[in-house]
């Protein structure tokens, strides 16, 4: 548990921690307007894209080699990002540092979803997780400004290295030393590339509003999905798994929910200190009671499921979050700063809290063990590309328009669809297929199970 949730507070972290240090780096580097979101986005196109290899790595090679391995680039790469010289250089440095934040989330969940016998103790482990998940992105904010006012924004880069170093023996020594499957196939590189390419090249067009690589990308995008259904002899998807409504319902869901929240916490960052002159200190307490909101949220969900259902936790959540985005709107120049800025901002990640597990424990339920880092990894792909996809775009939207009022409009319409995603999940979780056993695994058999409510 222990390691499990400090790495995913780290790659979650990594992707907002940025957004105060912003404006500090634009000066110390020379980045210009539209450069400095890919400081952001880089990160978050590269995790997000090799996400699913990273999970299916993880199933055929051990969680524990992929975890190391994961370590060492995140590690390097942090290293280099903080000592960079050039916008090059810190775009390239926190685009390798996604890849090896790929590696280590999946895994991750992965630990939790195999290792973790009991549905109810998985169940309150993957709301943990959840809710890890959900206040590092607050937290990151909170984190960058209070590191950006005493330090320097260098250190939002360069505080990965000793957490990730304490952590090295942490998984030596916590993580089993066995392979996840007793197959051994070649992992689909192909499909992993042709997949972050496309989505790099959506990125790029949505980001600079160029049909050219908009185009492009989403031929490539189903390029690769042919390439996944027919011609890949060990597809990085098997699109059988997204037959699953579930499975299909709740990704959708977090891809929506997170393009909403991640692009919420990178424009409120730079509009209170571009627009308020807010300091880098200020803006990141400004975001402490979002990331309290998000872990009180998380610790309820478990309770409210088991209560109402998941299903109706979902759905109430959603709606929740789309309120907060329409009042969110309302606010200007002008407006309280506690009731147009901090009520709505606390609502909203309040509301994010509970939802995080219910979406967690859908995306992840009724998966075989032999599947459960690409599980992981979907799950993970969908909120990482959700968020590198929605800042993307509503940067787009904000530079066209000059407002951030249309931005949050257009968030909480993406809540209003989640919710209505909710109702195609099950009423209670579903069992994950439990693990196999060491003679299982040795007989290259695995035993599954059907799923049903828990």
């Amino acid at each position: 548990m222990v390691v499990a949730c400090t790495t995913q507070f780290v790659v979650v972290l990594d992707v907002s921690v940025v957004h105060v240090a912003l404006p500090s780096i634009r000066v110390a580097l020379g980045f210009g307007t539209a450069g400095l979101q890919w400081v952001v986005t880089g990160y978050m196109l590269a995790f997000g894209g090799a996400l699913l290899l990273g999970g299916r790595l993880a199933d055929l090679y051990g969680t524990r080699r992929v975890l190391m391995c994961g370590l060492t680039v995140f590690v390097g790469a942090a290293l280099v990002a903080g000592l960079a010289w050039r916008p090059e250089v810190l775009v390239l440095a926190r685009a390798v540092q996604g890849v090896g934040a790929a590696a280590l989330s999946p895994v991750s969940l992965t630990l939790l979803t195999r290792e973790l016998p009991g549905e109810q103790q998985r169940a309150r482990a993957l709301a943990v997780w959840g809710g890890v998940a959900a206040a590092a992105g607050a937290a990151g904010v909170f984190v960058g400004g209070l590191v950006t006012e005493f330090l320097d924004w260098r250190w939002t880069m360069l505080l990965n290295v000793p957490v990730g170093v304490a952590l090295y023996p942490m998984a030596r020594l916590a993580v089993p030393r066995r392979p996840a499957s007793g197959l051994r196939r070649s992992p689909d590189v192909v499909g992993a590339l042709s997949v972050t390419a496309a989505l790099g090249l959506c990125v790029y067009g949505a980001l600079s509003t160029d049909m050219v690589p908009l185009s492009a990308g989403g031929i490539l995008l189903c390029a690769a999905l042919l390439w996944e259904g027919k011609g890949a002899k060990d597809p990085l998807l098997p699109l059988t798994v997204l037959r699953s409504r579930p499975v299909a319902g709740a990704n959708t869901a977090m891809f929506l929910t997170a393009s909403a929240t991640f692009s919420m916490w990178y424009f409120l960052s730079l509009y209170l200190q571009n627009e308020r002159n807010f300091s880098p200190l200020a803006t990141g307490m400004a975001f402490l009671p979002q990331y309290l909101a998000v872990v009180g949220g998380a610790q309820l969900a478990p309770g409210l499921i088991r209560a109402y259902g998941l299903r109706r936790v979902l759905l109430v959540g959603s709606a929740m979050q789309c309120v907060g985005f329409i009042w969110l709107a309302g606010a200007d120049g002008h407006a309280s700063f506690l009731s147009h800025i901090l009520l709505p901002g606390f609502l909203i990640t309040f509301a994010l809290g509970i939802s995080s597990t219910p979406l967690t424990l859908a995306a992840t339920g009724g998966i075989r063990a032999a599947d459960a880092g690409l599980a992981s990894g979907l799950v993970n792909t969908a909120r990482h590309l959700g968020g590198a996809v929605g800042v993307a775009a509503l940067a787009a939207i904000a530079n066209r328009s000059g407002a951030l009022a249309p931005v949050f409009r257009i968030d909480a319409a993406l809540l209003a669809v989640t919710a209505a995603l909710a109702l195609a999940l099950p009423t209670s979780p579903v069992r994950t297929a439990r693990a196999p056993s060491t003679t299982e695994r040795d007989s290259g058999t695995e035993r599954t199970n059907r799923s049903d409510p828990a």
